[in-house]
């Protein structure tokens, strides 16, 4: 299903998508296209995007392609995901919920390299020390 998904191959790409999508969150799947939990990711996002096209906008990038952001993002689990809202790069705490208040989880969005353990739920906080 990744056939489905734009895909950014360049570094060039990746600031470009990164500078130019406003009011709209940005998902950037970082991957490889022949990777079977890459294309089951992919499904899933492709199934979303028509829903939450007025929301996000989604794209798949090679990491093998831009081992620019590979190293950037500290991407060490395949797929990684990605978020930006606005140009800012965001980020997801999967701590316990205590150490956000209501306003913070509703607010934030971000990335994350692998999913939470399965006794916790996410934490949504907006990542201020990147601005």
């Amino acid at each position: 299903m990744s056939f489905l998904l734009p895909k950014l191959t360049s570094k060039k790409e990746v600031d470009q998508a990164i500078q130019s999508t406003a009011e709209k969150v940005l998902v950037l799947r970082f991957g490889r296209d022949e990777d079977p939990v890459c294309l089951q990711l992919d499904d899933i996002l492709s199934k979303t995007s028509s829903d939450l096209s007025k929301m996000a906008a989604i794209y798949l990038v090679d990491v093998d392609r831009t081992p620019v952001y590979t190293h950037y993002f500290d991407i060490s689990y395949i797929p990684s995901t990605v978020f930006f809202f606005n140009g800012q790069h965001m980020k997801v705490d999967y701590g316990p919920s205590e150490r956000c208040s209501a306003s913070q989880r509703r607010r934030g969005l971000t990335w994350t390299e692998n999913p939470p353990p399965p006794n916790r739920r996410p934490c949504w906080c907006r990542d201020e020390q990147r601005r």
